[in-house]
């Protein structure tokens, strides 16, 4: 059997990090054999197949996308080059996407940029965040001062209503469109970039969103070896710069994604949400629209503190310090039959 590598993300090699069984070695399925390392991420790579392993692999060494690594013989095989090959994709079988066709005025569009010579296909487009007061409920620790848990959160439930935002260009007129939305978070001290993913991030609650981070900040912090469904397969990408003194980035999309989201902060109450995209599938309105609907619903959890001291439930009026001091995180919002926004406590929204 060969085994090719295919790198993910925009890397087109990696390095050889770690070797754990030298060649002509007896491996069996399920043997850890390398560690690699590209500049998102490391991954184990392990044998799927019994037999003896071939490689000629040094620690150090750089690899290219598309190259054969390594190679298993069996008693059954006894010319390798006719034997099958078994690609090593960084990918997650989780990861579900469907083919759509873009619109004759996008694919229009694509061959004008391809007839000019323009190779570029990525935009960038910011809006300002101006919040008008603290957090109607206290974050944990690690989010304060920090709106890049309710970023996340918010953006992952949006990317079901701007599917193209989730998704990937295919060629010849076509897109990917993931069916789950896999946030990859990048952690960065400096000489150490992984990007881990927050699988089904549009499935989980908030508190859930925010105790997983603290566990892969934990994870990341620690070196612990992170499976392989944490680095690989992430659909949207974000990077939180707010804590540095950077006011704007310019994202890099990653491979097979068309949208990645910078934080950056301007002053102590107002934060930048930078969204490269990929215009070869949608379009500066879309991702305007987009981020004009985020920024509503990010604002939507603060309030003056004398304004949330007034908030009231809609139904039994009890008031927001009665509902905290019953160990609740706050009211939940609803819309009533005329438009309008109300607010329920804990025990009315579950009908007590």
């Amino acid at each position: 059997m060969n085994f090719i590598m295919n790198i993910a993300g925009n890397d087109d090699r990696a390095i050889i990090r770690e070797i754990y069984i030298p060649t002509n070695t007896k491996v069996k399925v399920g043997d850890l054999i390398f560690e690699i390392e590209s500049s998102k991420t490391v991954v184990e790579i392990f044998s799927e197949y019994e037999g003896l392993l071939s490689h000629s692999l040094e620690i150090g060494q750089e690899i290219r996308s598309g190259e054969v690594i390594f190679r298993v013989f069996n008693d059954s095989i006894l010319d390798w080059q006719s034997d099958q090959n078994i690609d090593l994709t960084y990918s997650n079988n989780s990861v579900i996407s469907k083919t759509e066709k873009l619109s004759i005025r996008k694919q229009s569009e694509i061959n004008n940029l391809l007839s000019l010579n323009h190779s570029a296909s990525t935009s960038v487009i910011s809006i300002l965040i101006e919040l008008p007061g603290n957090r109607i409920v206290t974050p944990p620790f690690i989010f304060k001062d920090s709106i890049s848990d309710i970023l996340v959160f918010e953006a992952a439930k949006l990317l079901n209503k701007y599917r193209e935002l989730n998704a990937y260009y295919s060629g010849n007129g076509f897109y990917e469109a993931y069916e789950n939305v896999n946030f990859g978070w990048a952690f960065d001290s400096g000489d150490n970039l992984k990007v881990i993913n927050i699988n089904n991030a549009d499935k989980i609650s908030l508190p859930q969103l925010q105790n997983l981070v603290f566990d892969l900040m934990k994870m990341y912090e620690e070196e612990e070896k992170l499976p392989i469904e944490l680095v690989v397969g992430s659909t949207v990408t974000f990077t939180d710069l707010s804590r540095t003194e950077v006011e704007t980035i310019i994202p890099l999309i990653n491979g097979q994604q068309s949208l990645i989201l910078g934080l950056t902060r301007v002053n102590r109450s107002s934060y930048r949400i930078n969204a490269a995209y990929d215009h070869r599938i949608s379009s500066g309105l879309t991702v305007t629209k987009f981020l004009s609907e985020l920024k509503k619903r990010i604002i939507s959890y603060y309030a003056d503190k004398d304004n949330a001291a007034n908030l009231a439930c809609h139904v039994c009026e009890k008031s927001m310090a009665e509902e905290l001091s019953l160990r609740h995180r706050g009211f939940i919002k609803i819309t009533l039959p005329n438009g309008d926004d109300a607010n329920l406590c804990r025990n009315c929204f579950e009908g007590w």
